[in-house]
């Protein structure tokens, strides 16, 4: 696949505080079943095995993951490098609080 232009995600209206940001790319042979179909011949049926592997190919799970931070102006931006045929999944999620006193 080709490189394309990055994409920029940017945000406003978020709570100030820390955040922590998990980006899963889904494209070709990266969480692709089929690609991995592809590369084990494109069986008309499938064994157990070939369907775990299938599955294992294709969790969603995100390949990078990284803490940030939203100032004060609620506004958080980044680009993301993409390729042809691919979605990128960001994920931002408050990073819970720790209460006074706890360990």
């Amino acid at each position: 696949p080709k490189d394309k232009p990055p994409v920029k995600l940017h945000l406003t209206s978020l709570k100030p505080g820390s955040y922590h940001l998990s980006i899963s790319h889904i494209g070709f042979q990266q969480n692709d079943p089929y690609s991995a179909y592809l590369n084990m011949g494109a069986p008309s049926q499938l064994t157990r095995a070939q369907v775990d592997q299938l599955k294992q190919q294709a969790t969603g799970a995100p390949d990078q993951e990284k803490d940030i931070t939203v100032g004060a102006n609620g506004t958080w931006e980044a680009d993301f490098p993409m390729r042809e045929n691919e979605v990128v999944f960001a994920k931002l999620t408050p990073r819970a609080l720790k209460s006074v006193g706890s360990d």
